[in-house]
């Protein structure tokens, strides 16, 4: 009797050990969440006040108006009829006339991580203050399971929920007749080109004949030049800080490897972005800045990032590598300890020299592109 005593006090025992160790674990993981999104904020912070502002980009190639549906209702676009541009250097409110879109939402993907909607929300701020309007950051799914409370008590937003409550304005509130929409989005694929305009033609139809709802959606992050020269900038900044931050020995022979890496498409053809983005890289490199550009997923497409690695490392040996990561914000796959770097942990030997580039939404030039993307689908 005494024995089962002591082995259920045993039992007791041990089972508050491993509560107390999870309430330690999860405790630990909340506070490394909030320093690391501390950190993206100080990151993204200093590099959209290094980064001077582009008044005039260009045009991103041209994207096609909404078509009306076949009730006549709803779906028209927000441009006017006259062919004009607006002139370099003037404020967009002066160049339309004070003919902006209602509302403008930024849209992203979602991620249930705090961290991905903080930086959204950091991204939408200040593409506001540069437009000049006012930028609502919104995700097509997964951010409303984050935390409010992580988030400073303010709940993520869908799309599909703020496009409801625009459909239901308060007595006080002038009904919205237009909205744009910047898709956060690296590829046009079924969220650009199926979900987004669906979500804002049932908003429209649900307005009747009475109340037209004009919309318009932006091109994609990846569509045109621009995320080509984004990623090779990055790249440069990468192997820049490789040679600052791990230095060899002068006029040692051969040259870092870089690995181009994206979430990866089960879509046929999902792995062009990828693969035209790492062949652009490798045309723009010299032969003394990357002995090796190679394009790869991190699910989904091969290659692989857990087969490219370590052939990688072999090719590049004392060099290092670049890991460019053509994610927009963190999230699962690309937040400090997500994903991308638990594969890297795992697939590279032991002092691998790596650098890896900042996020999309981390760079000020970024910012150029979607400004570009607005003022196309605003003109």
């Amino acid at each position: 009797e005494r024995e089962a005593i002591v082995a259920n006090l045993l039992q007791v025992i041990t089972l508050e050990e491993e509560r107390i160790d999870k309430i330690r674990r999860a405790a630990e993981r909340e506070a490394k969440e909030k320093e690391e999104e501390a950190r993206l904020q100080e990151r993204m912070d200093a590099a959209f006040a290094m980064a001077p502002s582009v008044a005039a980009p260009p045009s991103p190639p041209k994207v096609q108006a909404a078509t009306p549906s076949k009730a006549g209702l709803g779906v028209q676009s927000l441009r006017p009829d006259a062919e004009s541009k607006p002139e370099v250097g003037a404020s967009l409110r002066e160049e339309r006339g004070g003919a902006l879109p209602d509302v403008c939402f930024l849209v992203d993907n979602g991620s249930s991580l705090p961290s991905s909607t903080l930086a959204l929300r950091a991204l939408a701020l200040r593409l506001g203050e540069r437009l000049g309007v006012t930028v609502t950051p919104v995700s097509l799914n997964h951010a409303d399971k984050a935390d409010p409370a992580a988030l400073g008590g303010e709940a993520a937003k869908l799309l599909e929920a703020a496009l409801a409550r625009l459909s239901a304005p308060s007595p006080d509130t002038p009904p919205v007749a237009s909205v744009l929409v910047l898709p956060l989005l690296l590829t046009s694929g079924k969220a650009a080109k199926v979900t987004i305009p669906a979500l804002l033609q049932s908003a429209a139809d649900s307005r009747g004949s009475a109340e037209v709802l004009r919309w318009e959606v932006a091109p994609t992050i990846g569509e045109g030049p621009r995320l080509a020269q984004i990623a090779l900038d990055e790249v440069r900044r990468s192997l820049a800080a490789l040679r600052v931050n791990s230095p060899l020995p002068p006029g040692s022979p051969g040259a870092p490897v870089v690995v181009l890496v994206d979430h990866g498409s089960r879509v046929k053809g999902g792995e062009a972005l990828r693969d035209g983005v790492a062949a652009s890289i490798r045309a723009d490199l010299g032969p003394d800045e990357a002995c090796l550009v190679e394009g790869c997923s991190m699910e989904l497409k091969v290659p692989l990032l857990q087969d490219t690695l370590p052939d990688a490392a072999a090719t590049a040996g004392e060099n290092g590598i670049v890991v460019a990561r053509l994610f927009l914000l963190p999230g699962t796959h690309a937040s400090p300890g997500g994903d991308v770097d638990q594969i890297c942990e795992a697939s590279l030997p032991k002092g691998v020299r790596i650098e890896k580039t900042r996020l999309l939404a981390e760079c000020p030039a970024l910012l150029d592109l979607l400004e570009a993307h607005f003022r196309h689908a605003a003109a």
